[in-house]
């Protein structure tokens, strides 16, 4: 037998990825480079190189190229798959797991070229250490693009989407847009007389404004232009906190990120006093008048109830009379009850797919965590795969589901509907809606918020 005769050649396929912010020794180039180089030295023919650039590792659902990597090695007869670093497969340790098992559960030879990591050769516990070496080397990586993007900024960079007024330049560097920065100027100074942005949207879609896509202005969209204070030269990070059981935000004083700033389109002092009028507006509205002034009638007569702001306090026309003893409702239980009520009612409304066949709706943030911790068993090689998949499947499936009321939550975030209104704190706007709804409100025997029926 001669020598050519005694020699293996083996058919193989590459995976090669890159993220959006890529260390060049991970290039596509690169990493084609060192898997030639190795099929060379090996005698293995490259049939075909699948490639995802600018894509996540910590994931396969995005990447149209792994897909179509899974799917060519599952239709043609390949004895190896190739990539550069084992990372490549998959950044998060379940990943690189899970995608490495569906490798070898079609009986292909997987190999790491860099790392000299054959992947039929390891152990369960050599697996489960090089998914905790690939998860600790993926935390290192997020930190270090998290501690370059904060040096960008704070040299004057805008490493985000700019505001509405401002456009980056070649270097990224943040350059005013004449047209609009005339329109955010007058957003500021509209608010100052009209003090409400529900007016203020109104008057720019009077005089012909649109926003960038297109549609009329909004009062959400205003509102968070007036809140930016990166209007005044520098870049800001607004802080925020959130109560676990109200979910209620809690703005915290914006941080300073640049130490070189860009042009301002709005004065210091506008913007203060834009602020200071929004805060007190926020806080203080909410005492100074009735909320809900020909909206609440009496429990015990049906007769509407007349607010006084300065006792804080509703009573019906029998019980000011002094004809009957009908309940005295007192403005901080009543009025927070009906907010909860009107965001409450907002979201029975909502037609939300398949909901009904739903006896409870879990909690989107339990069911990530549960997610989490489910990757967590995989990757440490506490659980099988057939365990991972079988409650993977839950989850997503209980994800789904939540994931249709998505629509509905972007609605409620960018509209004029009870829900915005009230997070922005313009009660005279929810007073105004609920009048114009002609809803009328009022306590059953188990002192809860219900609606009737009235004809005045």
């Amino acid at each position: 037998m001669s020598a050519v005769e005694n020699i293996l050649i083996r058919f193989a396929v590459a995976y090669a990825r890159t993220s959006s912010a890529s260390n060049p020794k991970h290039s596509i180039e690169n990493q084609i480079a060192v898997i030639k180089e190795y099929c060379d030295k090996h005698n293995i023919v490259l049939v075909k190189i699948f490639i995802d650039e600018a894509k996540t590792g910590t994931t396969v659902t995005n990447r149209e190229g792994y897909q179509t990597f899974k799917r060519f090695i599952g239709d043609n007869d390949i004895d190896l798959v190739l990539v550069a670093y084992s990372d490549r497969l998959g950044r998060e340790g379940f990943e690189f797991i899970r995608s490495l098992s569906e490798i070898k559960k079609k009986e292909i030879e997987f190999i790491s070229v860099s790392e000299k990591i054959n992947g039929s050769e390891l152990s369960p516990i050599q697996l489960g250490f090089t998914a905790v070496r690939i998860e600790f080397e993926n935390i290192l990586r997020k930190q270090r693009l998290s501690e370059a993007i904060q040096s960008e900024i704070k040299k004057g960079r805008c490493m985000n989407q700019p505001s509405y007024g401002y456009t980056k330049d070649n270097n990224g560097f943040l350059i005013v847009v004449k047209e609009q920065a005339a329109v955010v100027k007058e957003i500021f100074d509209s608010y100052i007389q009209l003090q409400s942005s529900v007016k203020v949207a109104a008057h720019l879609n009077e005089s012909g404004y649109s926003k960038p896509n297109g549609s009329p202005w909004d009062s959400a969209f205003v509102y968070k232009i007036l809140r930016n204070k990166n209007y005044t030269g520098n870049q800001y990070r607004k802080s925020k906190l959130q109560e676990s059981f109200s979910k209620k935000r809690i703005y915290l004083d914006d941080e300073l990120l640049t130490e070189v700033g860009h042009q301002a389109i709005i004065e210091m002092k506008t913007f203060t006093k834009v602020q200071e009028i929004l805060d007190k507006k926020s806080k203080t509205r909410i005492v100074r008048f009735n909320l809900l002034a020909k909206v609440l009638y009496c429990p015990n007569c049906n007769s509407i109830m007349y607010g006084d702001f300065r006792k804080q306090k509703y009573v019906c026309k029998e019980r000011r009379e002094q004809k009957s003893q009908c309940p005295v409702l007192h403005k901080d239980y009543i009025e927070p009850k009906v907010l909860t009520f009107l965001k409450t009612r907002e979201l029975k409304n909502v037609e939300v797919t398949e909901q009904q066949d739903t006896n409870s709706v879990i909690n989107r943030q339990d069911l990530l965590e549960q997610k989490k911790e489910l990757e967590l068993k995989f990757a440490t090689l506490k659980i099988s795969v057939k365990q991972f998949n079988n409650e993977m499947k839950k989850i997503i499936t209980n994800l789904n589901r939540l994931n249709e009321q998505k629509n509905f939550v972007v609605t409620i975030d960018n509209d004029d509907s009870f829900t915005s209104l009230i997070e922005r704190g313009e009660f005279e706007e929810v007073s105004e809606k609920m009048k114009k709804e002609k809803i009328k409100i009022s306590l059953n025997d188990n002192e809860e918020i219900i609606e009737i029926n009235k004809n005045n």
